[in-house]
């Protein structure tokens, strides 16, 4: 295994939160200069960890600083005169809203640092440490400090619909990627991006070597995010030199797995395995990397178009793992059809779209074609992305195995004219709402059960976005 390139080391260490405010909202403002200052300590000398608190904040040399790669994180230090739970609590300039840091224990003399998240890059903002001895907080003095600029040729979103009323509560955060260079399927620069829902820049970091990242995700247990850097398209070597990364939010590398002939879709597993569709250039496996480090072949798509008699060639777009039936949901562009495939055994469980003898569809024309980002709903129904004549929309289908029939149930996006030559996806969201991603449009959209549009982001120009996912709170990912 190869360290990732643009990975960084370790630079701010933060236990638990406790409680922390949104981030400030505000329209990005030019860069400040850095500044250090140094809080007031009077009272340090009388003052011991016996003794009744503090008046003021018990501390010296406050400084921050930015993310050396990451100019939109921001790193607070200082050096604590005396023991007590400290924060830091930052904000935009002019506003009375205060966002925090996580709360560390602080002992006497030890040097704490404290990682600022969810600040949208070119912002002029506030800061100011808390310390609590036992006795509520009080705060030291204001500093100015600001963000840096976007990261130049890094495209941004148009945020066409705002409705915070029927929003995905949970969805504070959007995780994703997106290609700088215009055209769908293209090689170009992937970028590796959070936003917040006013559609401004937090995070971002590039993938090296113009190698693809289209399969961006956070992790099974929830503390890190993974993402692919897969050479199958960039250096045309069958993806010989694909790997899947582990990181932090700060970019620091938890751990890299090789994925040979990656190319587009890979997911977890309960136990940190790694499954992802091999492609050659004709046929494809699902491939499964174990904790220990050895590889297996789970399924061959050579062997199922045998079996069935089909003469076409596979290449997949999607892959899920049904954690409660342990299958796997498995699609393939070249063929519009979709395989659901039992984990242990590697058993067609069952067999849908352009396939002889699949599921059939009711209606016959609800059967989707150039499908993507294939899920299965809390409720058993099947959702994804899919065209349907010159539009690109998302159906949701009910699924009756005795009768082999694929009920469409909802659709979203009829009659709405967005089309995506290639990519996309469909997710449920918690409150019942849908994520609908266009991939190659650049376009992606909320939607209540309804068909009500709720949030609509879009990027033009056909940049390419990979898979994307709501997060609720950055500081999961903080090292």
């Amino acid at each position: 295994m190869r360290p990732a390139t643009l990975l960084l080391p370790l630079l701010v260490a933060c236990p638990d939160p406790e409680q922390r405010d949104s981030a400030p909202e505000s329209p990005p403002a030019d860069r400040a200069d850095s500044a250090d200052s140094a809080d007031s300590a009077d009272s340090a000398d009388s003052a011991d960890s016996g003794g009744p608190p503090p008046d003021g904040v018990q501390l010296e040399d406050l400084a921050w600083q930015l993310h050396p790669e990451i100019e939109s994180l921001v790193q607070v230090s200082w050096r604590q005169l005396q023991p007590a739970s400290t924060w830091v609590e930052f904000r935009e300039a002019g506003s009375d809203t205060w966002s925090s840091s996580r709360v560390v224990q602080s002992a006497e003399g030890e040097q704490r640092q404290a990682l600022l998240l969810g600040i949208p890059y070119g912002t002029d903002l506030q800061l100011r440490v808390a310390n609590d001895f036992g006795e509520g907080a009080v705060y030291g003095d204001e500093i100015a400090f600001a963000t840096g600029a976007v990261p130049e040729g890094l495209p941004l979103p148009e945020v066409l619909v705002a409705d915070e009323s029927l929003w995905e509560p949970s969805g504070r955060y959007l995780l994703g990627s997106i290609n700088a260079v215009t055209g769908g399927w293209v090689g170009g620069v992937y970028w590796k991006v959070i936003l917040d829902r006013q559609g401004r820049l937090l995070w971002a970091l590039a993938t090296p070597d113009n190698h693809w990242t289209t399969y961006l995700r956070v992790s099974y247990d929830g503390d890190d995010l993974l993402y692919d850097e897969f050479t199958f398209w960039s250096d045309f070597d069958a993806g010989v030199d694909s790997q899947v990364h582990r990181i932090k939010i700060d970019g620091s590398l938890v751990e890299s797995y090789s994925t040979p002939g990656g190319h587009h879709a890979f997911t977890e597993l309960d136990d940190e395995s790694l499954v992802w569709g091999a492609a050659g250039w004709l046929y494809e496996t699902l491939e499964k990397l174990n904790p220990d480090g050895s590889q297996e072949t789970l399924w061959s798509c050579q062997a199922f178009h045998d079996e069935i008699g089909q003469s076409s060639s596979c290449q997949s777009n999607s892959l899920y793992w049904h954690e409660p039936s342990d299958t796997f949901l498995f699609s393939f562009y070249t063929t519009s059809g979709l395989v659901e495939i039992d984990h242990l055994t590697g058993e067609n469980l069952r067999i849908m779209g352009a396939y002889d003898g699949a599921y059939a569809f009711e209606p016959e024309d609800s059967q989707f074609s150039w499908q993507h980002g294939v899920t299965y709903t809390d409720s058993g129904s099947l959702l994804l992305s899919t065209h349907a004549g010159d539009e690109t929309v998302a159906r949701e289908y009910r699924v009756d195995d005795e009768a082999e029939l694929l009920t469409n149930t909802w659709t979203f996006g009829l009659g709405d004219g967005l089309d995506a030559d290639t990519a996309g996806e469909a997710h449920r969201l918690p409150n019942g709402n849908t994520l609908h991603n266009l991939g190659s449009a650049g376009r992606l959209r909320e939607t209540t059960p309804d068909g009500t549009v709720v949030w609509d982001l879009d990027w033009g120009g056909e940049h390419l976005i990979g898979r994307t996912v709501f997060l609720d709170d950055l500081y999961d990912f903080a090292p």
